[in-house]
């Protein structure tokens, strides 16, 4: 396997390594004002490695962690902390 493949998506988007889905989504933002618009190519490959490292991310404090097979929609509502 070659080096490339082994540090996409996170290289693409400019980070070391796997990252929280908010360094994602940060590094993301800052890569997307980088790159040149006009570009479909330069576009569409900074936006498969945003999917591909969404997917990929660690979880952080701020993502709720649901079982695979969960449905979101069948949990009860958060309680409002006093």
């Amino acid at each position: 396997m070659s080096a490339r493949r082994v540090a996409w998506p996170w290289a693409d988007l400019g980070l070391k390594g796997r990252a929280t889905l908010r360094e994602v989504k940060q590094a993301y933002a800052a890569r997307l004002r980088a790159i040149d618009r006009e570009d479909p190519a330069a576009f569409q490959a900074l936006s498969q490695a945003f999917v591909a490292a969404k997917k990929a991310a660690k979880p952080d404090d701020a993502t709720p962690q649901i079982s695979p097979g969960v449905d979101p929609e069948t949990l009860p509502a958060a309680r409002p902390s006093m």
